[in-house]
């Protein structure tokens, strides 16, 4: 009786999540409208928008609820920490891919207003070419806070950029804000720009390259001396009771104690404190 009441409590919430955010963000009038309903009550806006990007997450989250009230007190955090890592892969995954798109996003936009296109138009651009489809989502996202809100893009941009935690997006904000401000050849800093941001990419690779290199051998490194102290364990068993006297004591402790500093410190250099 508890299983089936379980199943038909996450079965119903489910469908209605889906349902209600799944109908949302196929009729794009439903969304602007909601948006601009949700626009009198900031709260409001960052809930629905949390719910409708993590609707797996609160599935979970109801489920370890109705775990808790029935008494499955080891099954409901575990299903909570599940919850907490899938989203934080999630929304690293998806600042790496928006991360990795934006210099051709940004490529995209320079051509359109050499083009003499406006920001606005540009932004469309990049929503109809840009193949990732986080990156699209961002841009039409920025765009319809736009036109719903009247703020200018740089605004929009600036939120945005706080929101997904991208440094290189308060770049673009601050090109364009004093491109509005001062005027000046936008599309030759967005050049230099996406030139930086390319340089910055392949330094960034070759920095994480290094630092697997360095894991590797720290991991090689740390499993000689077990692998040695293996084989004599295993040939000359009687050699390694001297560690179990009085007097072989402060020596193991001694062992223990340079071999975990030295891992210590090899993690420290590897990652650059």
């Amino acid at each position: 009786m508890t299983v089936a009441l379980f199943l038909a409590v996450t079965v119903v919430v489910s469908a209605v999540i889906y349902l209600t955010y799944g109908a949302l963000a196929s009729r794009e009038h439903e969304t602007l409208r909601f948006a601009v309903v949700s626009k009198q009550k900031p709260w409001m806006e960052h809930w629905n928008a949390y719910l409708a990007a993590n609707k797996v997450t609160v599935i979970i989250a109801v489920a370890a609820t109705v775990l808790l009230l029935f008494g499955h007190y080891l099954l409901a955090p575990a299903l909570v920490l599940a919850a907490i890592v899938r989203a934080r892969y999630l929304e690293s995954q998806k600042r790496k891919e928006i991360l990795e798109n934006l210099p051709g996003a940004v490529a995209i936009m320079t051509r359109s207003l050499r083009a003499g296109q406006t920001i606005e138009n540009a932004m469309k651009s990049v929503i109809d070419f840009t193949a990732s489809e986080e990156t699209r989502s961002l841009f039409k996202r920025i765009l319809q806070m736009v036109y719903i809100s009247g703020q200018p893009v740089s605004e929009v941009l600036f939120d945005q950029a706080r929101e997904n935690r991208l440094n290189e997006m308060t770049m673009l904000a601050s090109i364009i804000d004093t491109h509005a401000h001062v005027g000046g050849n936008i599309t030759e800093v967005l050049t230099i720009f996406e030139e930086q941001m390319r340089r910055t990419m392949v330094t960034q690779k070759k920095i994480i390259s290094l630092m697997t290199e360095g894991r590797t051998s720290i991991i090689i490194l740390a499993l000689i001396p077990l692998l040695v102290l293996g084989a004599i364990w295993n040939m000359t068993p009687d050699y390694l009771k001297f560690f179990l006297t009085e007097e072989g004591r402060v020596g193991l402790f001694l062992v223990i104690a340079f071999y975990l500093s030295g891992i210590g410190l090899s993690i420290a250099f590897v990652r650059g404190r």
